[in-house]
């Protein structure tokens, strides 16, 4: 089914919803809601409890439905909150859609369709905080001095993106989802809104007896290689403030956890685990029990909404608190949006979502993080800001990239190939699966002369989809000449160190370039240090020695670089200037097709070259 398909029917249609799981998540499937047969409304706290009783009903019986419970819900589950309940504009704080079990389309992940368009047709304008630097600065010195006479341990703090939007939404969307895969996305036509939930994290999970929630507190940007990455990933594991911001609130929610399951039935099995997004790693913990024989699905909520990962510890005090400083209702945001399903229900915490008013196209996104004691300010609000680059920054569309040399009817350094598109698919969070790209290959190779060579061009796609691209190798003949760039690579890109269709430099000079008869245009980075060609990695030779510009210089590792580096031993890494270059003994420039080629001349001005 074509992903456009999916959210245009959900455009059309008030009270229906698409509920998705990425396709990286093992046999992941995704909901289309049409066509609610009992809607429900809540906006007092008599309403609630008759709805909460069909809730229970509903969920009994097996039925299929969703939910959205906004955080300001939470002041009615504690008596020591319900003075801060205001609902004068009779907003809707619970919303729950039921349905017949043929209205509720479950899809395959794996076989939705989506599509790279060339041209986005939406506009995202005029994104704004809610409030100040300046603001942001005093609300966290407030938050530190309640922090110091121990009303709190941790207040998570918010404020709101504010924005413009008018285009398609599936445009809008699909562009959300490449940009941030999560678990607990969602697609909701709220009749005079639109609800866009790319949730990564569980609030509860409920099957039978079993519950099961995973806090989320923690959050560093993602590295640009996967070395620097794993570097990351492991500072946010045992870094001091992370673990004591994810460690209070694992502790809030299995306090919560426990006033409704069985005595010594709540188990923390996963403490400190690192789970890793488009734009930044998370730290996760997880929490399990075994409720009460009594307790319901409304239990459940009255005694854990709102989860404490989006609140601070202790619970109670610091909502108050979180009520005195922000300007806005949150909403949606940090509330919950949840599935029932076969008497299974999933609810997610609602961060990363956004709600966009129909015919206005006024939109807004909550954005937050756990202030304690030692958070810098500069720091937060730096954080506060990566977390909204899900909606305001892009990269736009790509796919990753390898190029393969088929010669006597054989790919060679084909796992070498495969393993790097694999590390890629890792990083990028990209749909791989091995065994259909290889079918793929074999399929393709199967119909060449044995006797000719040839350029196969493999493409992966986010979603899985697979292209292939074959072009016969002509032997070329005279000088080898290549020119240095007037242009600059920046080696604190991500794409310097993988191979993707993100390349717009390199593809616009080595075009121009090659119609002039060179072989390949050689780029610095930043720092003036030689990083790479168009299409080859550089090696030079001095005094018998030969080398490679390092990866850190902004270098793709070339699948032919490597395996010299690791079959010669007169080769080796070192960083390079264009100093070096002119003082080389020789030149070559190497990649996995031509494997190694000799300069003839390099050309370090226009009308000026070092011949070899």
């Amino acid at each position: 089914m074509k992903f456009n398909e999916i959210i245009r029917r959900v455009e059309e249609n008030p009270f229906s919803a698409f509920f998705y799981t990425p396709s990286i998540y093992t046999k992941s499937k995704s909901f289309l809601f049409t066509d609610p047969v009992e809607i429900i409304f809540v906006k007092n706290e008599n309403e609630l409890n008759l709805a909460f009783t069909f809730l229970d009903k509903y969920f009994k019986k097996g039925l299929f439905g969703y939910c959205i419970i906004d955080y300001e819900t939470g002041y009615l589950f504690e008596p020591k909150l319900k003075n801060l309940f205001d609902n004068k504009d009779e907003h809707k704080l619970v919303s729950i859609f039921i349905f017949d079990k043929a209205n509720v389309k479950q899809i395959a992940s794996s076989k939705i369709e989506f599509e790279y368009p060339e041209t986005e047709k939406f506009n995202l304008s005029d994104f704004h905080l809610n409030t100040t630097e300046k603001k942001f600065y005093s609300d966290l010195k407030k938050i530190k001095k309640h922090l110091k006479e121990g009303d709190t341990y941790q207040v998570n703090y918010t404020v709101k993106g504010k924005f413009n939007f008018n285009g398609s939404y599936p445009d809008f969307i699909q562009h959300l989802l490449f940009n941030q895969s999560a678990k607990y996305t969602s697609f909701i036509n709220n009749d005079s809104e639109m609800i866009i939930s790319i949730s990564p994290e569980l609030f509860f999970n409920l099957s039978g007896k079993k519950i099961n929630s995973k806090p989320m507190k923690g959050t560093y940007k993602r590295g640009i290689n996967p070395k620097l990455d794993l570097l990351i990933m492991s500072g946010l594991v045992t870094g001091e403030k992370t673990r004591a911001e994810n460690v209070m609130i694992t502790d809030l929610i299995r306090n919560d956890i426990g006033r409704i399951c069985r005595y010594g039935s709540v188990k923390v099995p996963g403490l400190f685990k690192a789970e890793k997004y488009e734009s930044l790693w998370q730290l996760i913990s997880s929490v399990k029990g075994k409720l009460n024989d009594e307790v319901k699905l409304s239990n459940v909520i009255r005694n854990i909404f709102p989860c404490g990962s989006v609140t601070g510890a202790p619970k109670i005090r610091t909502m108050q608190i979180i009520h005195e400083l922000e300007k806005e209702k949150r909403g949606i945001y940090t509330g919950s949006i949840g599935i029932i399903k076969n008497k299974e229900a999933v609810f997610n915490v609602a961060i990363r979502t956004l709600k966009i008013v129909k015919g206005s196209g006024k939109g807004e996104v909550g954005l937050g993080g756990g202030i304690v004691w030692d958070s810098d300010p500069k720091e937060e609000y730096e954080e506060t800001m990566l977390k909204s680059r899900f909606i305001t920054g892009s990269t736009g569309y790509f796919k990753l990239l390898e190029t393969i040399l088929i010669d006597n009817g054989k790919p060679l350094f084909l796992n070498e190939h495969i393993n790097r598109i694999e590390t890629a698919a890792n990083h990028f969070l990209f749909y791989f699966r091995k065994k259909k790209i290889l079918k793929n290959l074999d399929k393709e190779i199967s119909r060449l002369n044995p006797n000719k060579k040839y350029k196969l061009r493999l493409l992966l796609e986010k979603w899985g989809s697979v292209e292939t691209g074959i072009k016969e190798l002509v032997q070329q003949s005279g000088d080898v000449k290549i020119i240095l760039s007037g242009k600059r690579i920046n080696s604190g890109s991500t794409f310097q160190y993988f191979k993707t269709t993100n390349r717009q430099i390199y593809d616009a000079e080595h075009t121009g370039y090659s119609s002039q008869g060179f072989m390949d245009v050689l780029f610095l980075n930043e720092k003036n240090e030689v990083a790479e060609g168009a299409v080859s990695n550089i090696f030079i030779c001095k005094n018998g020695f030969w080398f490679t510009p390092p990866v850190s210089s902004g270098v793709l590792p070339g699948i032919y670089r490597n395996f010299l580096l690791k079959s010669m031993q007169t080769v080796s890494e070192a960083v390079l200037t264009i100093e070096d270059l002119l003082q080389a003994d020789e030149i070559k420039m190497v990649n996995s097709v031509k494997r190694e080629v000799k300069v003839d001349r390099f050309y370090f001005k226009e009308n000026e070259f070092k011949e070899f």
